[in-house]
């Protein structure tokens, strides 16, 4: 399972409300304002460690212009992914969405997770170019080919 985004939680006990899902979920994708909200922290590692009991697989953090930072719990190791830079950003509308929806489909093709990070940060760069969330790219292939072009980045 793949917990996304926008559960509307409350503030001060976020964590409480959504602890019995987190171990039935594989990718938890959060936005950094929602892992604040959630975590107590300002730090991506410090977020992770605090989400470490409650069973997610993976611990992905969405820093915007930033990247992304990811803690795979199986493995013990984390990486952080610089953003794809966008060249004529427009709105940031929809970038999240379409990180998580690159994510989702990277994966699904069966990309290692790194490069189903890249992937997501290529898709979410090409959504803040344009004046609405949807609409940016029409196909996977659209995508790797705009993040090679954009970062030399290989899937």
């Amino acid at each position: 399972s793949i917990w996304v985004s926008g559960v509307g939680v409350a503030l001060g006990n976020a964590l409480e409300q959504i602890a019995p899902v987190l171990a039935q979920t594989d990718y938890f994708m959060p936005s950094f304002d929602e892992a604040l909200q959630i975590t107590g922290k300002k730090e991506p590692r410090e977020m992770a460690e605090v989400l470490r009991p409650f069973g997610t697989r993976v611990f992905i953090v969405k820093l915007g212009s930033r990247g992304c930072f990811c803690m795979d719990y199986e493995t013990g190791k984390f990486c952080e992914v610089p953003a794809v830079p966008a060249a004529h950003p427009v709105s940031t509308v929809g970038a999240g969405d379409a990180f998580c929806a690159g994510m989702i489909a990277a994966l699904l093709r069966g990309k290692e997770l790194r490069a189903s990070l890249e992937f997501a940060s290529a898709a979410a760069s090409m959504t803040v170019q344009v004046n609405h969330a949807t609409g940016a790219f029409s196909s996977f292939e659209e995508v790797e080919n705009y993040a090679r072009a954009a970062g030399g980045r290989t899937f």
